[in-house]
């Protein structure tokens, strides 16, 4: 027999960017297959059309019904590892502050040096590459509910908008003003229309719906 076969992928660093850590952690919110493959299906879709912004909702959504299952993420974890989700988790819910290695090392009680070497071990980034993607990424979908690229950067803690420009273009190679004045990408482009796991997807999609 023939069959497709489609999997989105989630590294350490997405992991922990996307994963909300003032969630509910009772059973009873665990939400029914159903939902969960619907929400699967639409974010492959999001993917396949390009509109990260929606993919990136899915990927959230996906990876916090994930942490509701019994089989926790983070059991029998090392004192580094314990440490190291906690930074990454207070950055996470954070990162408006004007957070640096100095400022997080107190915070936890650790020598900032063996945080910032624990941190890019476990992570695979550094702490304060982590921090600046972590500002940008939550930063440019206000930009996109709200365009002001030229005020919003002050409620994120940078030091200036030298700071704020260079750091948005490293990250999202191109200008604010750019990215807000992106094309917008609701519509599907005809090659994305005949691509055959789009198709699948979409007849899933309408079968779950439907039923």
């Amino acid at each position: 027999k023939q069959a497709t076969i489609a999997c989105i992928s989630v590294n350490n660093i997405t992991y922990h960017r996307f994963s909300l850590v003032y969630r509910d952690g009772t059973s009873d919110n665990y939400p029914p297959p159903k939902v969960i493959t619907e929400t699967y299906i639409e974010t492959l879709k999001a993917i396949l059309e390009r509109d990260f912004f929606n993919a990136d909702i899915g990927v959230i959504k996906l990876i916090n019904y994930l942490n509701h299952s019994k089989d926790n993420l983070y059991v029998n974890m090392s004192y580094s590892n314990k440490l190291i989700k906690s930074v990454v988790e207070y950055i996470n819910k954070n990162y408006k502050e004007p957070l640096t290695l100095s400022y997080i090392s107190k915070k936890f009680y650790v020598n900032s040096s063996y945080l910032s070497r624990e941190f890019s071990k476990k992570m695979n980034i550094s702490l304060l590459k982590y921090i600046k993607k972590v500002k940008i990424y939550n930063l440019s979908r206000e930009l996109l509910l709200h365009g002001n690229w030229e005020s919003t950067w002050r409620e994120y803690g940078f030091r200036s908008y030298n700071t704020y420009l260079r750091d948005f273009k490293n990250i999202m190679h191109m200008s604010p003003k750019e990215f807000i004045n992106q094309p917008p990408t609701n519509q599907v482009n005809e090659s994305i229309e005949q691509h055959e796991l789009y198709k699948y997807l979409q007849q899933i999609l309408d079968l779950i719906k439907s039923d």
